[in-house]
């Protein structure tokens, strides 16, 4: 297992209650040591602004270190969903969750991918929208176009992926994809 090196502490792990996400208040940001630069993040748009700051290459080294669990609430929040259901996207179980934190681990490369393109998704999502709680919503949705499923459900592939980017872009540029 990979080790994390955690600058400073992100709280006590917060216990997931269903449908109910924390507050702003009850989560603290996530520092973490990436190659050297230590990386504050309590939201996800935070998450965005660092991984902008690094090469491609770079990027692609983080994902394989990848990332600390504690981010799992701090997306769930800003989304306006649970954390299973940012456990379930990223296909991180919740008590695998629980154990990396405990023992300062990091996700897989996998998890670590996910968690990165629902970023993406999320700032597409609400530029598109115009605001950041609309993309929540959107996201969280289930949708007749995606036979029933949440965009959020369909980030678990980068096939799935690809569709709500072009989702996306009729939505922003008009017509079909």
């Amino acid at each position: 297992m990979k080790q994390l090196k955690l600058v400073t502490s992100a709280g006590p792990a917060l216990p997931n209650r269903g449908n109910v996400t924390p507050s702003k208040a009850a989560i603290h940001p996530v520092v973490v040591d990436f190659l050297g630069i230590n990386i504050s993040v309590g939201s996800i748009q935070q998450f965005q602004d660092s991984m902008r700051a690094f090469s491609s290459p770079n990027r692609r080294i983080l994902i394989k270190k990848g990332f600390p669990p504690q981010l799992v609430p701090v997306f769930a929040r800003d989304l306006l969903v649970s954390q299973d259901e940012i456990e379930a996207a990223i296909g991180l179980p919740k008590t695998t969750r629980k154990r990396y934190q405990d023992n300062q681990l990091l996700m897989n490369e996998v998890q670590s991918e996910r968690l990165m393109r629902i970023a993406e998704i999320e700032t597409l999502a609400s530029e598109a929208f115009g605001s950041k709680e609309k993309a929540g919503h959107w996201m969280s949705s289930r949708l007749n176009t995606l036979s029933g499923e949440s965009p959020l459900q369909y980030l678990d592939t980068e096939e799935g992926a690809m569709h709500i980017r072009r989702t996306l872009s009729a939505i922003v540029h008009g017509g079909g994809f």
